[in-house]
C-alpha cells in the first residue's frame, strides 16, 4: 500500500510541471496511441497485486542482462564482472556501486529488449 501511494504521489506530482506533462502526453501517444486519465493512471496502479510483480520480475531474470553506460568508462569493470557481480549480490533488483580506479559507477542492470 505504502508503494502504491508513494508511486501515486510521484506521477500526480509530475502532472503538475508544464514540461513534464507534455513528456508524459508524448510518451503515451507514441506507446498506446492514447493518454490516459490521472483517474485511469491511479486505477491502473491500485490494480497492481503482488503476483503481478511476481510475475514481472520472474520474467525479467529470465532473460539476459543488458548494460549501459554513459560517462568516462576507463575504470569500468567488463560486462562479465559485473554479472558475476550481480550474482553474488543475489541478481537483478539490487542497485549495484562499483568503486575502481578512483571512480564511482552506479550500475543498473535492466531486461533485454526484444527486437
Amino acid at each position: 500500500m505504502r508503494a502504491k501511494n508513494s508511486i501515486k504521489a510521484s506521477v500526480f506530482m509530475n502532472l503538475e510541471q508544464t514540461s513534464l506533462v507534455y513528456e508524459d502526453i508524448g510518451r503515451q501517444l507514441v506507446t498506446s496511441g492514447r493518454c490516459l486519465t490521472a483517474g485511469e493512471m491511479g486505477a491502473g496502479i491500485e490494480a497492481v497485486t503482488g503476483g503481478d510483480i511476481n510475475r514481472v520480475a520472474t520474467k525479467m531474470l529470465q532473460t539476459p542482462l543488458t548494460l549501459a553506460a554513459l560517462g568516462k568508462l576507463d575504470y569500468l569493470p567488463r560486462f562479465d564482472q559485473i554479472v558475476r557481480m550481480v550474482k553474488l549480490q543475489g541478481g537483478r533488483g539490487t542497485q549495484i556501486v562499483v568503486l575502481a580506479g578512483g571512480s564511482q559507477y552506479t550500475v543498473i542492470l535492466c531486461e533485454k529488449q526484444k527486437k
